[in-house]
């Protein structure tokens, strides 16, 4: 579930995971880049029809990323993973969450 339907739901988190980046399989499209997000037509904002578009869109070309700015940190930066998660992803360590 996403995190704001768990909290809905009262789904409390249980385990934390640390992740190792392959950056070398991340093939991505930099929606922080303000020219490449004009020319894609992302201007921000919560997932949408236009943001889900883009990201098949994005898919279709062979991107496995889509990296945009994050809606809830300022300055922050978010990146999607849309294919190949377990050759860019590689849990190397997950702890139990302590309420």
């Amino acid at each position: 579930y996403p995190l704001r339907r768990q909290r809905q739901m009262c789904i409390r988190d249980r385990y934390s995971i640390r992740f190792d980046v392959n950056s070398e399989a991340m093939n991505v499209l930099d929606l922080t880049d303000p020219e490449i997000a004009r020319t894609w037509g992302y201007n921000g904002g919560p997932i949408s029809s236009e943001t889900k578009m883009i990201g098949a869109q994005a898919q279709n070309e062979g991107f496995n990323v889509i990296r945009f700015p994050s809606e809830r940190a300022n300055g922050g930066v978010n990146n999607a993973i849309l294919d190949n998660f377990n050759e860019i992803l590689k849990p190397i360590n997950v702890s139990p969450v302590k309420p």
